[in-house]
């Protein structure tokens, strides 16, 4: 279900996901799987116990564009990075494509 709401706040995310973002882990049983961007909202409730963050390679892979392009010192490390994160684009594409259970399929999954 989506909601479109008048802002990113923390009210709009907590209340959409049925949270209560004033306490320190979720109740028992419940976990969430955050699939965002770096935003201040979902670094919030990434601090609760139960809340799984799983940050965006893209914009993960921007930070380390930008710290390489800030520190040329850090040009070595910042293009291992990119290349380690298009080889997970690399082998998703090839998940994607192939049929489940295929030697493919199971060779992007290694």
């Amino acid at each position: 279900m989506f909601k479109v709401a008048a802002s990113r706040s923390t009210d709009v995310l907590t209340s959409h996901l049925g949270i209560d973002a004033d306490v320190a882990a979720l109740e028992a049983g419940r976990r969430l799987l955050v699939s965002s961007d770096f935003f201040t909202v979902y670094q919030s409730i990434a601090k609760l116990e139960g809340v799984d963050p799983l940050w965006c390679w893209a914009h993960i892979r921007r930070y380390f564009i930008r710290a390489g392009d800030a520190d040329k010192q850090l040009e070595p490390w910042k293009t291992a990075w990119v290349e380690r994160i298009g080889a997970l684009y690399v082998a998703h594409r090839a998940m994607r494509t192939a049929e489940t259970g295929s030697p493919p399929h199971q060779l992007s999954r290694a």
